[in-house]
């Protein structure tokens, strides 16, 4: 529904030959261009720049416009920074937290590798955009505590440590083994989603529990 809704209001589309929270970086001899803009309720307020010409303006403020409209405002308060990214990036789109304390977030894009042309392509968008929302809810300071000496018992992340009640806990408990956890450390997304043919949604949602919940809130 909320994919038709974006359809019917949007113009344009996107294509996004790669997504999730992977970017391919440039060298440190090539610099990417970007524009780094402050996150003022729900507005955009320009911080810095680096190349900005090679920088699709207008596309990339329309994506930030989608992503808005997906967005409830409670988890859109915990963005404070886009970063859009320049050519030398290969696509894809990413959130981080900026603060060390997971309350405030980056959502980042290469907006070179949108193309906002047609419907399917919107979808798309909203697909990539969605799954990043999933990472947002599920990895904020509500959900993880950032101290890993409270891990037992619970699964333990990149950002922290899950609380005892928050989606990705639970989430684990029901569609994760401690055998597959450990698994996914050691062996590619490619492995596992073979080696447990049917469990996941997607291969991608084999990479680690906190891509497999965000995967499992975009598509379903």
């Amino acid at each position: 529904m909320l994919k038709r809704l974006l359809v019917a209001v949007l113009s344009g589309g996107l294509l996004l030959g790669v997504y999730g929270t992977v970017w391919a970086m440039a060298s440190a001899e090539e610099e990417p261009a970007y524009i780094l803009y402050w996150v003022n309720d729900g507005r955009l307020e320009e911080a810095g720049s680096y190349l900005p010409q090679q920088i699709d303006r207008p596309r990339a403020e329309r994506i930030w416009q989608i992503f808005t409209a997906i967005v409830p405002g409670k988890q859109l308060a915990r963005v404070h920074e886009y970063y859009v990214s320049g050519p030398e990036n290969e696509g894809g789109a990413s959130v981080i937290a900026i603060d060390g304390k997971l309350r405030e977030w980056q959502l980042s894009i290469d907006e070179k590798s949108v193309d906002l042309q047609n419907r399917l392509d919107i979808e798309n968008l909203v697909f990539v955009l969605v799954h990043e929302l999933g990472h947002i809810i599920t990895l904020n300071n509500e959900q993880i505590e950032v101290d890993y000496t409270v891990c037992e018992n619970r699964i333990e992340l990149e950002e922290g440590c899950a609380r005892e009640g928050s989606y990705i806990n639970q989430f684990v408990r029901e569609f994760w083994t401690p055998q597959m956890v450990s698994e996914a450390e050691e062996e590619s997304a490619e492995v596992l989603h073979s080696r447990y043919r049917g469990h996941f949604l997607a291969e991608y949602a084999a990479t680690n529990p906190a891509e497999d919940i965000a995967e499992s809130f975009s598509i379903l």
